[in-house]
């Protein structure tokens, strides 16, 4: 139990905050928890060596807290790509010190990187090196992410209609690999004593909707699929009308890259609420029941954590419009690959979206109904 007094990260201690899957096995098995921490990550060399940079421990993280920690020895590269491992033991000093204590100021919202460096670093250090550090490791992580799914057939299949991809995969999923499937979108729904029928089913464009499941005993579930299309409220709006006038009370969900800037990830619309899903809260979803189970990837499934990603990156160096020479220099491996015919399409829609607030309709028309009758016709923005 950890010593009330203690709130953070003391600044004799240099540590690495290493966020592991929430499926790990905490407090029960004390060698698979090491082994979940230990391995394997994206170190810099500055990092690896005793040097002002280079951790002394590493701190075990589920959930936003600390649930171990352990005193490095040394690094161990990964049998293959670029990662690596460190080697060491418990420290029972520190698992005591800072078990428990909340470290989620340290990991923002959408951050991708699970490894956290704390007291690592001079001041002056840390200026010098911030900027380049920080855009080599997400260039060499983004790199290996890349060919991993180069690997994959199923990365090639959704290079051609990704919408229709993702949905129809995910319609499989849910038939195929029930149990998995009720892990990863179970807790979206709620039990229900109505009649929900018999049978378990998945509908395809039900009332214009991409997804539509249905459980025994669960309230169906709706899911609106938006990968580089920006959510639409109005939209929404219709198809929760629509899907309700048919007597159903499915609950509402947006799956989608982009974040439609709800409070909480959920809005009412048209006395319907919808909830928010990002693609890498799925991909974390899917990638949990995998952990557990193993069956998603057993069943030639991508792995869903790197196609996010990647999706994720394309909003990173282009959503924003951010061009700079060092974000250039992140998004160079997916430049050579055939993704960037995706990233240029979603280039023009955030900019649009902003756009539309501020010009008015024209001959009836939206500045989105004119700004996507030039895409179709190949007009360059």
């Amino acid at each position: 139990m950890m010593s009330e007094a203690v709130t953070d990260i003391r600044p004799e201690h240099k540590v690495v905050l290493i966020k592991i899957p929430r499926s790990a096995p905490v407090g029960a098995d004390a060698d698979a928890l090491l082994e979940a921490t230990s391995k394997w990550w994206v170190v810099a060399e500055s990092r690896r060596n005793k040097g002002p940079a280079g951790p002394d421990f590493a701190l075990a993280v589920n959930k936003g807290r600390v649930v171990a920690a352990y005193r490095i020895a040394g690094w161990r590269p990964a049998p293959t790509g670029h990662r690596w491992g460190f080697t060491g033991a418990l420290s029972d000093e520190l698992t005591a010190l800072y078990g428990g204590v909340d470290v989620t100021r340290y990991f923002p919202p959408g951050a991708a990187n699970p490894l956290r460096y704390v007291n690592c670093d001079t001041p002056k250090a840390s200026a010098q090196r911030a900027t380049a550090e920080f855009v080599e490791l997400q260039r060499t992580e983004l790199a290996e992410v890349v060919r991993r799914l180069d690997r994959e057939p199923l990365t090639h299949l959704m290079l051609g209609h990704r919408e229709l991809f993702h949905s129809n995969l995910l319609a499989w999923f849910f038939r195929s690999l029930p149990e998995s499937a009720d892990h990863v979108f179970g807790s979206l729904t709620s039990v229900t004593t109505a009649p929900s029928g018999n049978t378990r089913r998945v509908l395809r464009e039900k009332n214009s909707l991409d997804l539509w499941f249905r459980w025994p005993q669960r309230r169906a579930l709706v899911i609106e699929n938006k990968v580089f299309s920006l959510p639409d409220e109005k939209q929404l709006e219709g198809y929760a009308t629509k899907a309700a006038s048919r007597g159903e009370a499915p609950l509402f969900w947006l799956l989608s890259l982009s974040d439609p800037s709800w409070t909480d990830n959920r809005k009412i619309l048209a006395g319907h609420e919808w909830r928010w899903l990002s693609y890498r809260d799925l991909a974390e979803r899917i990638a949990d029941d995998q952990h557990q189970t193993g069956i998603a990837s057993r069943h030639g499934m991508a792995d869903p954590v790197a196609i996010a990603r990647v999706e994720e990156q394309h909003l990173v160096c282009l959503g924003d419009g951010l061009v700079t020479p060092q974000v250039a220099h992140i998004g160079a491996p997916i430049r050579k690959h055939q993704l960037r015919g995706a990233r240029v399409l979603f280039r023009t829609r955030v900019p649009e979206a902003a756009l539309a607030v501020h010009v008015p309709d024209c001959d009836g028309r939206s500045l989105q109904e004119r700004l996507n009758r030039k895409l179709r016709h190949g007009v360059l923005l």
